[in-house]
């Protein structure tokens, strides 16, 4: 697990232990909702981060709050596994509230 992974899974659950919803962030409203996303082919995290969100620095947000979508293929050209969205899944974006609590503003 990267240090970026870690800071992820630390924030995520930190925000689901003060809020007992995940995600909400600190002092977030739990009534700002989260967007839908339909991913098209060859989307990738950081390209919907970039695409929808103009900060690319925020895929790992997008990673863990829709963790259970993504599918693991081996990727012969960096020849790893990579997590990959299947065309067609409906994921959640970071309202405000989870961006802020993922920068510790």
């Amino acid at each position: 697990m990267g240090v970026q992974d870690s800071q992820t899974s630390n924030w995520l659950s930190e925000s689901y232990s003060r809020t007992g919803q995940i995600g909400s962030g600190v002092g977030g409203s739990s009534d700002e909702a989260r967007k839908w996303y339909i991913v098209k082919e060859g989307e990738t995290a950081e390209f919907i981060a970039v695409g929808q969100l103009s900060d690319e620095s925020l895929a790992p947000l997008i990673y863990e709050i829709n963790k259970p979508l993504f599918k693991q293929v081996y990727d012969v050209y960096r020849q790893e596994h990579v997590n990959v969205l299947p065309a067609g899944t409906m994921i959640l974006l970071p309202n405000d509230s989870d961006i802020k609590a993922f920068k510790g503003e």
